[in-house]
């Protein structure tokens, strides 16, 4: 991503040769998801958010793939329900026209899942070290869009699989709550607090990390930025600044409390939770 943000080939060609040597189990499912997907005669256009909250709900298909460490089965949905899984998935498709909104769709979404999925009573609030990086990654979405040398086909392909990887990464970590009202209400650990996330955002900047926890604040605020284009569209989760606030409070005060690590592995799972505070 930060390749082609900062226009550097010899980055750009370094993850592509990375890319170039990894297996491709996850490709191969999700090619047969594009075939599914291109034989679905849905009408209208399916909200991810929304999908997500169904897959949540669905507590058969979920707990189809509940079985050992989520850890070790990071195919699990795959062997387990390949089937089910086909069938949430090829229902995401991107419409030509409304590509540069669904683009954000799938930014507002991914930090509605990662931020909304930190919560674990009694535990201390925890952003999913797996489920972070579906925020991370998202902005080079933003970067695809407006580069004039990948093709159309293209960007609406590459988009149609991220928000399908986002719902079945989701799915393998064990379909962990998504509770925005609590983000939306937790009490910052700080006394006197800041108004905007900007101001925020600097107290980032000298934390001990190994780069993970600046990447997951800027996105999040690079989310908040393209969301307010969109306020009134039934995708918002995240519906005002205070909630974005909030949800980078949430992430300071994880991560300040916990520099060595301060994430879970697999929110959904509560084993993953059973040592930590």
């Amino acid at each position: 991503m930060y390749g082609i943000e900062w226009e550097q080939p010899a980055i750009i060609a370094e993850g592509l040769a990375q890319t170039a040597i990894h297996t491709t189990y996850v490709g191969d499912f999700l090619t047969r998801v594009e075939k599914r997907a291109s034989e679905n005669q849905i009408r209208g256009r399916v909200i991810v958010s929304e999908l997500l909250e169904k897959v949540h709900s669905d507590q058969r298909f979920v707990n189809s793939v509940r079985s050992g460490n989520p850890n070790d089965i990071l195919n699990g949905v795959e062997v387990v329900c390949p089937d089910e899984a086909i069938e949430y998935l090829s229902q995401v498709k991107v419409e030509p026209d409304k590509l540069e909104e669904m683009v954000v769709e799938n930014i507002h979404t991914a930090a509605y899942m990662a931020s909304a999925s930190v919560f674990h009573p009694p535990n201390d609030p925890r952003f999913d070290f797996f489920l972070i990086h579906h925020l991370t990654a998202a902005p080079i979405l933003l970067l695809i869009n407006q580069a004039s040398w990948i093709p159309a086909a293209v960007k609406l392909r590459v988009l149609e699989w991220k928000n399908r990887y986002d719902i079945l990464h989701y799915v393998v970590r064990w379909c962990p709550p998504l509770r925005i009202t609590s983000v939306a209400s937790y009490v910052p650990k700080d006394i006197d607090l800041v108004d905007s996330t900007e101001k925020l955002l600097v107290r980032f900047h000298g934390m001990p990390d190994d780069g993970h926890v600046i990447k997951l604040a800027r996105a999040l605020v690079i989310a908040q930025h393209v969301s307010r284009k969109y306020g009134n569209r039934p995708w918002i989760r995240i519906e005002d600044d205070a909630t974005w606030l909030r949800a980078l409070y949430l992430l300071l005060d994880s991560t300040e409390k916990n520099p060595s690590f301060p994430w879970v592995r697999s929110a959904g799972w509560d084993g993953a939770w059973k040592e930590l505070p």
